[in-house]
């Protein structure tokens, strides 16, 4: 099975099978914490949901506001997928925007 996959568990040790990224999605305004998180698995099975980190409400940018229906916001939530779903991943619906998670060092 290919990583990534679905069914397949990422390597999250080998950075040339795993991105790890944040996604901004468009969510119903009464989700939140592992209920969240649980549609996030459903809607979005390329991704390994980083259960650890809690999804973070923001404001939408000027051109996403339109995007939202009645009732939505835009969360971000942290994941891990394989290198070539991510543009895939970025034509789900209710996707906004996927950023690579880089590893941030200490000066």
């Amino acid at each position: 099975m290919v990583p990534g996959r679905r069914g397949a568990a990422l390597d999250h040790e080998d950075p040339a099978i795993v991105e790890k990224v944040l996604i901004e999605l468009v969510v119903p305004a009464n989700l939140a914490g592992a209920t969240l998180l649980a549609q996030a698995k459903e809607r979005l099975p390329s991704v390994q949901i980083d259960g650890d980190y809690q999804p973070v409400q923001m404001d939408p940018s000027p051109e996403d506001t339109a995007l939202l229906g009645e009732g939505e916001k835009v969360v971000v939530i942290r994941g891990s997928i394989a290198p070539e779903d991510r543009d895939s991943l970025k034509g789900q619906p209710g996707v906004l925007h996927v950023w690579s998670d880089a590893r941030v060092e200490p000066f």
